[in-house]
């Protein structure tokens, strides 16, 4: 029979899977291409909208407009130098370059390139990919975030170089996101065509380096989910909730109706 450590058993696990299953790392690992993203109402999530609020711009990754990594690229709120911007839709075949997904309505984001592949920095992008901790999926054609959610989300992305375009002379990003656990989904993608004579940053130019430990503006500006109810405090309420309207009332039921009947005589006198 049902025993109240069964019933709190199966409230804690789907309590548990209404809390987790809107991340992105949760769908198939083997959604990889553009065509893959959601195209209909999916765990919990209503079905996707184009939203032309989220963009897309391409800078360089390195001031040379080479392949070195760069020290402060673990941080996600880092400021990409004016110097480092490219003002068209264009990469540089075989280089390193960052991706800025602009997503006004933050939310957490599944991102996937049609060629190349990013970088690994964790599903939070700051570096700490450990176990369980990884965002980078399909050979680096795929992208999960968690956790970051600011109207920037940057993400470094090696350029396919010409034997991996082939035929293509573009790369298609997309991105699918949703404001919270419940949100509909919201899509866009954007096309950067290759120029192998795309020029790198002009070498000295003042804009060409960000200050020691500068950070983007818009990022460190309070964000729509920070103006809102803090993920601390909604937690804590939801908590609240459960204990409060479930846990208390079965354990009413539980003191009441839960323990098993006194044997037959039992308490009679002698």
């Amino acid at each position: 029979r049902m025993t109240p450590s069964r019933v709190l058993a199966a409230i804690a696990l789907v309590s548990a899977l209404a809390v987790a299953e809107a991340h992105p790392e949760l769908y198939s690992s083997n959604r990889c291409t553009e065509e893959q993203h959601p195209t209909s109402r999916e765990k919990g999530h209503g079905a996707p909208t184009l939203d032309a609020s989220i963009g897309f711009t391409m800078a360089w990754a390195a001031p040379d407009g080479g392949v070195a990594a760069q020290s402060n690229e673990h941080d996600p709120d880092r400021c990409i130098p004016a110097g480092w911007e490219i003002a068209t839709a264009e990469f540089k075949p075989g280089a390193r370059h960052t991706l800025t997904v602009v997503n006004p309505d933050v939310g957490e984001m599944m991102v996937t390139c049609s060629h190349g592949s990013f970088v690994e920095f964790g599903k939070e992008l700051n570096g700490d990919a450990g176990y369980r901790r990884t965002g980078v999926q399909c050979d680096g054609k795929r992208y999960n975030t968690h956790s970051f959610m600011k109207p920037n989300t940057r993400f470094v992305w090696n350029a396919p170089d010409a034997s991996e375009l082939g035929a293509d002379t573009s790369v298609v990003f997309k991105v699918t996101t949703a404001s919270d656990r419940r949100g509909a989904f919201r899509n866009n993608q954007a096309t950067f065509a290759a120029n192998a004579s795309l020029p790198p940053p002009a070498p000295g130019a003042a804009s060409a380096t960000p200050p020691p430990g500068s950070c983007d503006e818009t990022n460190a500006a309070p964000s729509v989910a920070e103006t809102g109810v803090s993920s601390a405090v909604a937690a804590h309420g939801w908590f609240m909730t459960l204990a409060w309207g479930v846990l208390v009332p079965l354990g009413v039921w539980s003191a009441r109706y839960g323990k098993a009947p006194p044997p037959a005589g039992a308490g009679a006198e002698n």
